[in-house]
């Protein structure tokens, strides 16, 4: 009796303990190991759970032979295995149950009837879980001649970019990997979505799965968009170590931190395009590049010119960042910028000035000469959106012509846009005001808001999923070509320096100039791809061209041959003034030598301070 009491106890802890530890592991939201999924959890428990129970019965059934301890261990685990190959002997079990106990009888012989369902029960399971996997293998193989995208980690961020991409091109392949058949409802109808879209779901990790199969002439994008940006981290480095050589490989990163850009800046990429994403800035340059004219069409008149007047309400990542955007995106002949920013923390304009000395110094921060950029940035720190002081110096500010509100949440953004709009319409005035909202629903909702009086707010709500995690924001793929071939412009010879006319070149010589222009031009590409420095240069390069061609500035989108002498340096001038500012909002100051540890340039000086050399580089970027 005593044995049948303690291993029913020990076997019910057991129990207990494996569901307690399924459960938790299912609410993980970080992909989960091979061995460690709640179905396996499940199973190892209802095993040992089983074994220890059934390890009295056959005692007392083999007592008089010898040896009968080590008999029942592994008759026990033997008729434990019977159990999940629906092959167990239930009567002979319960008929070795003591009957002097009417309670630990019932007891016993309940708890071995409900292992009986069980077991089996997660043999069915963990069959079907296998066969969805080697059935999603095969579909991926099926596609080794198709672009294939693989996601690291199935969440609302990944699978509307998934999505999106699937849109625009239905025979791309669509792969997400570290996906579990258990885990929170929120996790599972993420799945059964993905599913609906013929995405292919793997349970393994990205770095675990062999992508050596896929046609090297289709292109493979890994993309790690997890919100652990050290896990991103660890699976790019993996990732290049073990396709660095791979022809038409892009490996896209979520990373916002310095630790991210350091190890990805200095791994060995190879042949690899890495790309680290930066969800704020993204939606930044995407907004500059498709609406930033708005900026312009709906600046005010005044005796100097006409005036661009920002209010920034929230100085986070998105905030900070667009604040540096505008002091280079508005710089365009005719226009002056002022922003004025307000933030509850009281180190706000601080931090800033740490972050870019120069941008916010006396020296150019509100001094208009000449050939020099023109802005006024005034930040309020301290001042929390609803105080009086916040309500004050918005009423001061008649000649704002642009909002944009970014608290980091939706129902401060929402909030705070409206009040905005009540505090502006008092002075009648009537900004556009731009908020982000992070939720769709939200947005498609507010679309068109009024208030009762059927009055309109004319609230634009940015940042949402669909916007925010698509492909034209995510790849920039056309933003993207047009900044490389700035950055070929930016490296390339000048004709002077290309030696004599192609009539007085002989076909060898025109064979080797084609050789070395083909090997230049391959260098500048990974110079390109492989430093972040570069990319973000001719990507703020390329968003600045697009505005000067729809503004019509004079020679914008013109060759080099086409344009007249006085367009060419006009443009060359207006190309440094906004590559200035530029490097001041990335942290550069002026200094000598150049050291990019330092952050210090000593290009940083007015266009006629240039030599010739570097005026020539200026001259070639503003050529189409």
């Amino acid at each position: 009796m005593f044995r049948f009491q303690v291993c029913f106890s020990i076997s019910a802890v057991l129990l207990v303990v494996g569901l307690v530890s399924a459960f938790r592991r299912s609410k993980q939201k970080n992909a989960m190991t091979k061995l460690l999924t709640p179905l396996y959890i499940l199973i190892a428990t209802v095993f040992c759970s089983a074994s220890v129970l059934l390890f009295p019965v056959y005692w007392e059934a083999l007592s008089a032979e010898p040896l009968c301890i080590f008999k029942s261990i592994f008759l026990s685990i033997y008729h434990t295995l019977c159990l999940f190959f629906l092959n167990g002997d239930y009567t002979f079990l319960t008929e070795q149950v003591p009957r002097t106990c009417g309670f630990l009888y019932n007891a016993y012989t309940v708890y071995i009837a409900i292992l009986f369902v069980a077991a089996p029960l997660l043999t069915f399971s963990l069959v079907l879980s296998l066969f969805q996997n080697i059935f999603a293998m095969l579909h991926l193989l099926a596609g080794r001649n198709r672009k294939l995208y693989v996601f690291s980690e199935l969440n609302p961020r990944s699978l509307t970019l998934a999505k999106d991409l699937l849109n625009k091109n239905e025979k791309r392949v669509v792969v997400f990997t570290g996906v579990s058949d258990q885990g929170p409802e929120e996790n599972l109808a993420l799945a059964e979505e993905a599913r609906r879209n013929k995405m292919i779901l793997l349970k393994r990790d990205i770095c675990a799965i062999a992508y050596e199969f896929h046609s090297k002439k289709k292109a493979l994008y890994f993309f790690l968009l997890s919100e652990d940006e050290g896990k991103n981290t660890t699976q790019a480095l993996s990732l290049l170590n073990r396709y660095k050589k791979r022809e038409n490989t892009h490996l896209y990163v979520q990373s916002t931190n310095l630790e991210g850009e350091l190890l990805l800046s200095s791994a060995e990429k190879g042949t690899v395009e890495v790309r680290r994403i930066d969800p704020d800035r993204s939606l930044i340059d995407r907004f500059l590049y498709d609406s930033g004219d708005e900026l312009f069409t709906t600046a005010r008149e005044t005796e100097n010119g006409k005036l661009i007047s920002v209010v920034l309400v929230g100085l986070g990542r998105c905030g900070s960042n667009l604040l540096k955007a505008l002091s280079w995106f508005c710089q365009m002949d005719g226009y002056h910028l002022q922003i004025t920013a307000f933030d509850q923390d009281p180190l706000a304009e601080e931090t800033l000035r740490v972050q870019c000395p120069e941008l916010l110094s006396d020296q150019y921060n509100g001094v208009f000469r000449p050939g020099e950029a023109e802005y006024r940035i005034t930040i309020h720190p301290g001042v929390a959106v609803g105080s009086q002081a916040f309500a004050d110096a918005i009423s001061q500010l008649s000649d704002t012509t642009w909002v944009f509100v970014a608290l980091g949440d939706d129902a401060k953004n929402i909030e705070t846009a409206a009040y905005l709009r009540m505090l502006f319409a008092r002075s009648h005035n009537t900004p556009k005001i731009k908020a982000i909202v992070q939720s769709g629903e939200k947005k498609n909702a507010l679309h068109g808001l009024k208030n009762f009086q059927g009055q309109a707010y004319e609230i634009d709500f940015i940042g949402d999923l669909d916007s925010a995690w698509s492909e034209n924001t995510v790849l920039n793929s056309e933003l993207r070509e047009k900044a490389l071939n700035i950055h070929f412009r930016y490296g390339k010879q000048s004709d002077s320096e290309e030696g004599p006319s192609e009539e007085m070149e002989s076909e060898e010589e025109k064979r080797k100039k084609a050789e070395l222009a083909a090997l230049e031009k391959k260098k500048l590409e990974e110079t390109f791809r492989n430093y972040e420095y570069n990319y973000r240069s001719s990507i703020a390069s390329a968003i600045h061209e697009k505005a000067r061609i729809t503004r019509g500035i004079p020679g914008a989108g013109k060759t080099e041959k086409e344009m007249s002498p006085e367009e060419k340096q006009h443009l060359a001038e207006l190309e440094h003034k906004r590559w200035n500012v530029y490097m001041r909002s990335e942290g550069y100051v002026f200094g000598e030598p150049r050291d990019d540890l330092a952050k210090v340039h000593p290009l940083l000086v007015h266009y006629d301070e240039l030599g010739e050399d570097d005026k020539g580089k200026d001259t070639r970027i503003v050529t189409s």
